[in-house]
């Protein structure tokens, strides 16, 4: 799955389950940092150490917001026992492991491990939001998506001045516009397959024709970034792909992920803030598929 080890298996009902999500997944954040900092004090990395000292502290201080918020919507502090399962099981910590395990570890990719949690976060909550059938939920999970684009905002432009401090960059470095064009395709293929699906699935037949519509104005609106001229016709489903529901699956995961790794390039807060609206959009698209039965 895009960015996360496994979604969320179940949908949340409450506001105070919500709270307790999101202070579970920031305390465990702020474990791992600290558990990186003090490898990197033990192995004579200062600097190193220093950063993750750093990222452990602001998750400290947005458990604290998160307890204050939670007291403010609901009258009480976040509690572990409203709970249903582990949030930290739809994380993949293999990246910290590796960076505990490496000597190659750098000012650049200790940030670029921070964004790409901020993503996940992001990620995360877009799912939830996609998935409740609780107004007030799906708000409060829309804003904790929002704080993480804004804090991945904050995290890139200190990744940026280490990238340039670290003389990075060059020939082989994909431009955003590259990545954009990826997720033309993407739609456009989409938009030539959904209608076909949505005959297999009579009964969410009315969403996935949807879904097609917006596939087709996503398609336009990444093509504005990705600097092509206009939208090409849709033309009947080529021979040569599949119109399982696994194929949409895959090219809305493919939508997705050129979305946000073309966020993480941009150097135009402007685009940065598109790009994440459609990744946005396009998060809440594979949610729906994945939630359709493979044959109806």
């Amino acid at each position: 799955m895009l960015l996360l080890k496994s979604e969320p298996p179940a949908a949340v009902h409450s506001l105070a389950e919500l709270l307790a999500i999101a202070e579970a997944m920031d305390k465990n954040v702020e474990r791992r940092y600290a558990d990186l900092a003090d490898h990197m004090a033990a192995t004579s990395r200062k600097k190193l150490a220093e950063l993750f000292h750093n990222l452990a502290a602001e998750k400290r201080n947005h458990a604290n917001h998160v307890r204050r918020w939670s007291s403010d919507l609901i009258g009480a502090v976040p509690d572990s026992s409203n709970l249903q399962w582990n949030p930290s099981e739809a994380f993949d910590d293999e990246e910290a492991r590796n960076a505990a395990s490496s000597r190659l570890v750098s000012p650049y990719s200790v940030f670029s491990m921070a964004v790409r949690d901020e993503e996940r976060f992001f990620a995360f909550w877009s799912y939830v939001a996609a998935h409740t059938d609780e107004p007030a939920v799906q708000a409060a999970a829309e804003h904790m998506a929002r704080e993480g684009l804004q804090r991945t905002a904050l995290l890139r432009q200190e990744r940026r001045r280490a990238f340039h401090a670290e003389g990075r960059g060059g020939a082989d470095t994909p431009a955003p516009q590259r990545l954009a064009s990826k997720a033309v395709e993407a739609e456009r293929l989409l938009a030539k397959l959904l209608p076909a699906l949505a005959r297999q699935q009579r009964k969410a037949s009315t969403e996935i024709k949807r879904l097609a519509e917006e596939a087709l104005e996503m398609a336009q609106d990444a093509s504005s970034l990705a600097g092509a001229e206009g939208i090409m016709a849709v033309e009947a489903a080529p021979a040569e792909h599949s119109t399982a529901l696994g194929e949409m699956v895959r090219l809305s995961e493919q939508a997705a992920e050129a979305y946000l790794e073309a966020a993480d390039l941009a150097q135009d807060e402007a685009m940065v803030r598109r790009l994440q609206a459609l990744a946005g959009r396009a998060i809440s698209r594979l949610s729906l598929l994945r939630q359709l039965p493979e044959e109806q």
